[in-house]
């Protein structure tokens, strides 16, 4: 089984200003495949990043999909 690890960042400076947040989490569900974790990872990046640009926000997402001790 694999899991998703989410990281998400929103940019407001390029100066190298320590302004912009970032936040890391991981997708409840387990995923049979590392290929179904892509999957979804792929997506859900694509959601994050065109919310944030409906808000007007440069977002930075990436999934990193993980294979789960004892699968």
């Amino acid at each position: 089984m694999f899991e998703a690890l989410v990281a998400v960042c929103i940019a407001y400076s390029f100066d190298n200003d320590r302004v912009n947040p970032c936040k890391l989490y991981t997708e409840q569900r387990p995923f049979r495949t590392h290929e179904a974790c892509r999957e979804w990872g792929n997506k859900h990046e694509l959601k994050l990043y065109s919310a944030g640009v409906k808000n007007d926000l440069a977002v930075v997402a990436h999934t990193a999909c993980i294979e789960r001790d004892g699968s």
